[in-house]
């Protein structure tokens, strides 16, 4: 039984409709870009996430680098953030002109506390902990850290839409948040898009002005920004998915909950753990092989697919070799990159394609 890695087409089968309506609607209206629909969007995402304002961005990566931006950070200024990330954290930092400082991680993936303040110097004006995988950092210990010594924290939620921090949803746990809407994310559009969320009405306004080439009234530019906007369609494919966000969340941890029970207990099997503060969206299903080849070949002989999330380092990528890190300065980060292999998690996964996945790994061990 094949099982592809994600499944678009059956994803939005059952908004078709609706999607074409809104494209004749949209066309109809004039406006493309940052109209009713990016403000419609807007306000359901800041209820969601429980925060005050959202600002819709043209996607992630953008989202990060303007918000710190927004929060007047770049040369001469240093931002702190996990080395197991996305090669985007860490690319927003340096399109800022600020300079990454990277910080190892601990059993959970995620950035780990008791390395984090030793990274902080008398430059250090922002700390990035990464949702990574859908599973909130200890926010307690970062913002704590960060009120020790006047810093922002600014989270990096793009894998994390709806995840809790002790009962608190991600986005709304620091002084703002960047997520992204691309198209394999939980909540996703079609094409791009992403968001800040804050309660802080400063950041949300400069956010206003650096999407829209620094304009809050037309042909008056305050600041030098550039264009982010979000499209309209973009937007409105994210307002018709996002009543249904809850109950894919739900049953992306019914697929990994049980694919977790099932394999981790095996020999050669480890996996991100997932602390008693957070819980998990499993955006990604991310386990670690001692023998991840044997499990590759095994996945490829059932027609399974999989992915191999970040499997280089960001201190270990060619781009990021000015930085001046090296191989051995992450251990953590560095074996679990060399062992993870990430399998089907997306909510339309049948429970017989769930047990093909789990028997097919199995073999391999």
């Amino acid at each position: 039984m094949p099982v592809p890695f994600n499944d678009f087409e059956l994803h939005h089968k059952p908004f078709k409709k609706d999607i074409l309506s809104a494209v004749s609607e949209i066309m109809d209206s004039g406006i493309y870009t940052n109209g009713v629909c990016v403000a419609e969007f807007e306000k359901s995402w800041a209820k969601a996430c429980g925060t005050e304002y959202c600002i819709a961005i043209a996607n992630g990566t953008e989202a990060l680098r303007l918000g710190i931006s927004a929060c007047g950070i770049g040369p001469g200024d240093e931002v702190i953030t996990a080395a197991n990330t996305f090669f985007a954290t860490v690319e927003a930092i340096v399109l800022s002109g600020a300079k990454p400082v990277l910080v190892d991680v601990d059993d959970s993936a995620n950035i780990d506390p008791q390395k984090l303040e030793a990274a902080v110097t008398s430059r250090t004006r922002m700390i990035i902990p990464v949702h990574l995988y859908g599973q909130t950092a200890d926010m307690d210990a970062v913002n704590s850290i960060a009120k020790k010594h006047g810093l922002i924290v600014f989270e990096d939620a793009a894998q994390a839409h709806l995840s809790t921090y002790k009962g608190r949803t991600a986005g709304s746990l620091g002084d703002l948040a960047a997520f992204s809407f691309y198209p394999a994310k939980n909540l996703g559009t079609m094409g791009e898009g992403g968001c800040i969320t804050t309660d802080r009405a400063d950041i949300a306004e400069h956010m206003s002005l650096l999407r829209n080439h620094g304009q809050s009234i037309k042909y008056r530019h305050a600041v030098i920004a550039g264009n982010a906007r979000m499209h309209e369609l973009a937007a409105k494919v994210l307002s018709l998915k996002l009543p249904h966000l809850e109950a894919w969340n739900r049953r992306r941890r019914e697929i990994a909950l049980r694919v977790r029970a099932e394999l981790g207990g095996l020999p050669g099997v480890g996996m991100p753990v997932e602390k008693d503060f957070a819980c998990s969206n499993y955006h990604i299903l991310c386990l670690w092989f001692e023998n991840r080849d044997a499990v590759q070949a095994a996945l490829q002989a059932h027609g399974i697919e999989y992915e191999l999330n970040y499997p280089v380092p960001c201190h270990m990528q060619t781009a990021y070799s000015g930085l001046g890190y090296a191989g051995g300065d992450f251990p953590q980060t560095e074996k679990q990159a060399e062992r993870l292999l990430s399998l089907p998690v997306f909510p339309e996964l049948s429970d017989a394609q769930v047990t093909e996945v789990i028997e097919a790994v199995k073999s391999a061990l």
